[in-house]
Formats: C-alpha cells, sequence, structure tokens
C-alpha cells in the first residue's frame, strides 16, 4: 500500500516521533522539512534559505507546514483585504493579498499557492514565449504547476503515510482491509486537523496518491 516514513505515536508520556531506519524505530524530537518536502520543493526553498533550513521542522505538537514560519524566513508578508467575485489572493512584490473573506483552511492553500509564484518567478521557472497558443499552454501548465506546488507543500505525501499509517495502527486495523464509513470519516477528521486543511483536501489528496480508504 504504501511505506511509512515517520509515524506519529501517543504514548503514557506524551507524543513522540519514529523514524524508520531500515528495520527498526528510532525516536526524534523533531523532523525537518527537508526530509518531508519533496525534493523539488526543497531545492526551491534552498534557492532562498538554505542556510535557515534548519529551522524549519514539524513537532508531534505542531504537525502541519507552518506557512508563517516560511514567510518570515523569505521575508515575505500577508495582507487581508476585501475582494470581489472568487479571487482567492495575489503576490505584489513581496506582499501575498489574500481575500479576507474565506476560511483559515482555504487561506493556507491561498498563501501556500501565492507562495508558489514567488519562489517561481524569481528562480527563472516559469516559461515564456512570444507565440500566444504557446503562452497560453504556459501559463496552463504555470497555473497548474502552481496548484500542486500548495497541495505538495501542506499535504506532502510523508506526513500523509504517516497519519493513514498511524491511524492502522492506533485502531488495530489490517493494511488490507477497507475503512467503515465511520472509519473514513475520522481518518479525514485526523488529517484534516493535523495538517491543518479541509476535509474534502484530504480526501481528494489521498485519492490522488492512490491512497484508497
Amino acid at each position: 500500500m504504501f511505506t511509512p516514513i515517520v509515524i506519529n505515536l501517543l504514548n503514557d508520556v506524551g507524543s513522540i516521533f519514529l523514524v524508520r531506519v531500515g528495520n527498526q524505530l528510532k525516536v526524534i524530537e523533531k523532523v525537518h522539512y527537508e526530509d518531508i518536502l519533496e525534493s523539488k520543493i526543497v531545492r526551491l526553498f534552498q534557492a532562498f534559505i538554505k542556510d535557515k533550513m534548519d529551522q524549519l521542522f514539524i513537532t508531534s505538537e505542531h504537525f502541519a507546514i507552518d506557512i508563517d514560519k516560511l514567510l518570515f524566513q523569505l521575508n515575505l508578508n500577508v495582507r487581508y483585504i476585501k475582494m470581489e467575485g472568487n479571487t482567492s489572493g495575489y503576490l505584489s512584490g513581496r506582499t501575498i493579498y489574500i481575500n479576507n473573506n474565506h476560511s483559515i483552511n482555504n487561506t493556507r492553500f491561498s498563501i501556500a499557492r501565492e507562495l508558489g509564484r514567488y519562489l517561481f518567478k524569481n528562480t527563472d521557472l516559469m516559461r515564456d514565449s512570444n507565440d500566444n497558443s504557446l503562452k497560453n499552454l504556459h501559463e496552463m501548465i504555470y497555473e497548474s504547476d502552481v496548484n500542486q506546488f500548495s497541495v505538495d507543500l501542506l499535504m506532502p505525501k510523508k506526513q500523509i503515510e504517516a497519519l493513514v499509517y498511524n491511524f492502522y495502527e492506533v485502531n488495530n486495523i489490517n493494511l488490507s482491509s477497507g475503512l467503515s464509513e465511520k472509519e473514513r470519516n475520522k481518518l479525514l477528521n485526523l488529517i484534516s486537523t493535523k495538517l491543518e486543511v479541509s476535509k474534502v483536501a484530504a480526501g481528494l489528496r489521498l485519492y490522488n496518491l492512490g491512497i484508497h480508504i
């Protein structure tokens, strides 16, 4: 089904992390973003804050990726303003403007998308063309890349796998068996709470990762 890398467990003395090293589990207090995020995302951040990457990590108490900390390290600002229609946000210079009518979970994705735009624009990853047909294609690819960046940043595959694995372990469920509707809802609530995303986003992420519950 999948290979768990980081497992979040609860024991009598509180929350701990176990990292699988070969056939053994090693207890640690924190896991750095570099060990969680996709390598392409890590490289993007390293281009700007390579000397600060050791300050970016999760703990069992703070399991979600900290968007505010990333913005601080990159010296980016966020302003919440009233926006017309369904506009979620936009980037202008070093400031990300966000629709103040959106939910907290939607806001996290909006900020993550604009953060992706900033990184892409400043690492020459944006494609350009004088051909209008190709320009439209490049813009579509760019928007797709930005959206995927936000998903990979806020719901890293390794964290999703760890949460699912831990859910099965804690509830004594066989990995090869399916979940009841009640169990699926409980798992989606867990992912939603731990990663600070909506249940819908969590469900779509599981589906796109091929983790069928």
